[in-house]
């Protein structure tokens, strides 16, 4: 097993020792990062890629360790490692360094592996580490809950509201905390209110074909949306390599939104739309 040992400084990162890693490995090598003062605090997460256009990501332990994603040694290249923290509203980056992969007994696509977290649902994962807290008697519910309120602002900061395993997550919280009776009635529901607020704040419309008319316009009906909303669609990887080199805007109106071609492009699209109210919006409805 290796384990790459990183040190940082400020923002510049340095790799201090060259293991031997192969192609193939899965769940096997690791990296242990050695951070300064200017990163306490920080919810750190490592950075791996071997190309730029496929990135992969992995949450920090509370001993800085993690295990290199599988998917990122897939090949006998370069493996460039960088690491990334959170803070509230700010966000910390360092420099990036690169060891060298060689050739392992079996190439990545013959190895049946799972697809790595994205940086959202890494940090999503972090609300079982708060359920555990909360069950564990030794521990005192007040440190639970200040995990779970820290937790909530950063992924305000992200805009992660929408994902499925938040949602899970906090139905679980709802249940565990429910169980504690009055004397944490209060908490609870405040994370009701939470919840509510995240359900009223953001919404996804999923698997939206695109075809654009003559004008270079596609208008999707939704009664949900009004022209105070910020929408943004997230188009699946052939839709944009086959819209390469054209400008694609995307509007919200009252009941509709509206997609616009600057470029007369004349295929079919294929995207997910997350769709943001303001904030005004929980007041008026």
């Amino acid at each position: 097993m290796a384990q790459i040992e990183i040190l940082l400084e400020k923002q510049l990162l340095t790799i201090q020792n060259r293991e031997v890693i192969s192609s193939g490995d899965v769940n096997y090598d690791s990296c242990r990062f050695e951070f300064d003062a200017n990163w306490e605090g920080y919810i750190k997460t490592a950075v791996f890629y071997q190309e730029k256009q496929k990135v992969y990501y992995a949450v920090l332990d509370n001993e800085d360790k993690c295990f290199i994603p599988a998917p990122a040694v897939v090949k006998a290249f370069p493996l460039y490692i960088g690491v990334f923290g959170v803070q509230g509203n700010k966000i910390l980056t360092s420099s990036m360094d690169s060891i060298p992969i060689v050739e392992g007994a079996v190439s990545g696509t013959e190895v049946d592996i799972e697809p790595s977290e994205t940086v959202f649902a890494a940090i999503v994962a972090n609300y079982q580490a708060i359920l555990d807290a909360i069950t564990e008697q030794s521990r005192a519910f007040d440190e639970a809950y200040k995990l779970l309120s820290e937790q909530n602002k950063l992924l305000e900061k992200l805009n992660a509201f929408e994902i499925a395993p938040l949602e899970s997550r906090m139905s679980s919280m709802e249940l565990i905390l429910g169980s504690y009776g009055e004397i944490i009635k209060a908490e609870k529901d405040e994370v009701d209110a939470l919840l509510l607020q995240i359900r009223s704040q953001s919404f996804v419309i999923r698997d939206v074909e695109v075809v654009f008319d003559e004008n270079g316009e596609f208008r999707l009906e939704n009664e949900l949306v009004d022209d105070k909303c910020m929408c943004t669609a997230y188009f699946d990887a052939i839709s944009i390599e086959e819209s390469m080199g054209h400008g694609i805007y995307v509007e919200s109106h009252d009941g509709y939104i509206l997609f616009i071609s600057t470029s007369s492009f004349g295929g079919t699209l294929n995207c997910t739309i997350e769709v943001r109210r303001g904030e005004d919006y929980g007041r008026e409805n």
